[in-house]
């Protein structure tokens, strides 16, 4: 297995977990009643604490895996010298230090004693972990005030589309049958939040992805001889279905929740859906993110 697979899959694990991690806790903390958030954040440990580990595994694991990319493969990722210049003098280094410093940072909100800010303090180191992820690849093609744009585009780009996604999974905790009628105003004004934040998250996401493509393609990715164009497509298609979905339960499901039953039903149904093809999603970005946009 070639080192570039390697960091394929460890980029997928590190984005997922982080994404996650940064979409609930912002929720969460924001825009869920402080009880049933505390409840729904106990909730999610089986999920939370292993997407930490996930994300710390993916940040000491990441370093030597890019030093094989950089330098002559396998035998050159636990070389010490290459390594330290890999760190001090490359901008993958630049960007491994900041992924380094997010992921102690995250470490370090287990040790807040009270509940909310544990919560806060995850929110707040994954944001800086996904703003991160805009100091390597396509976004730092540019230099100069071309590429802080870009750069800011590409975090603005991470943060929005990771607070709708990453939101999904206590939404679906929220339409859990005992939750939503133990706590029922709660939950449907935490519902009703999500839905009116995830115009501006939706909005935000799709606005930077189109600034993001622009300037990596240069107009629409309609070159199909070109992988990269072609996956950046299926992303999108599969947005579009997310999209689609998302507003199905905003105007369809939401409104009807205390008329009809089913309505739940149809709403977590959907949750799950847009959690399946999300998780597609960050699978196809972490691929075509590895490949040149141009054939």
């Amino acid at each position: 297995m070639t080192a570039d697979t390697v960091f394929t899959g460890l980029r997928f694990v590190f984005d997922f977990s982080v994404l996650l991690l940064w979409g609930s806790a912002i929720y969460l903390r924001v825009l869920v009643a402080p009880a049933l958030a505390s409840m729904i954040w106990q909730k999610m440990k089986p999920v939370r604490i292993p997407a930490v580990w996930l994300t710390c595994a993916a940040t000491v694991l990441s370093l030597p895996v890019r030093t094989a990319m950089l330098g002559n493969g396998w035998p050159d990722a636990t070389a010490g010298g290459l390594m330290l210049d890999v760190l001090l003098h490359t901008s993958v280094g630049t960007a491994w230090i900041w992924q380094a410093v997010g992921t102690a940072a995250l470490l370090l909100s287990f040790a807040l004693p009270q509940m909310r800010g544990r919560m806060l303090a995850t929110a707040l180191s994954a944001g800086f972990l996904l703003i991160g992820l805009a100091m390597i690849g396509h976004a730092s093609m540019h230099s100069g005030i071309t590429g802080l744009l870009h750069r800011a585009s590409d975090a603005l780009h991470l943060l929005s589309a990771g607070a709708w996604v990453g939101s999904l999974a206590p939404v679906f905790l929220i339409l859990c049958p005992a939750t939503a009628t133990t706590f029922a105003g709660e939950a449907r004004l935490a519902l009703m939040r999500f839905s009116t934040a995830g115009h501006l998250a939706v909005a935000l996401a799709l606005l930077s992805g189109v600034v993001n493509t622009l300037m990596i393609v240069g107009g629409l990715p309609i070159d199909w001889s070109a992988p990269y164009q072609q996956l950046l497509c299926l992303k999108i298609a599969g947005v579009g279905v997310m999209l689609a979905l998302a507003l199905a339960n905003r105007y369809i499901a939401v409104p009807r929740l205390s008329r009809q039953e089913t309505a739940i039903i149809w709403l977590r149904a959907g949750t799950i859906a847009e959690i399946v093809i999300a998780t597609v999603v960050i699978a196809l970005v972490a691929v075509f993110g590895m490949l040149e946009p141009f054939p």
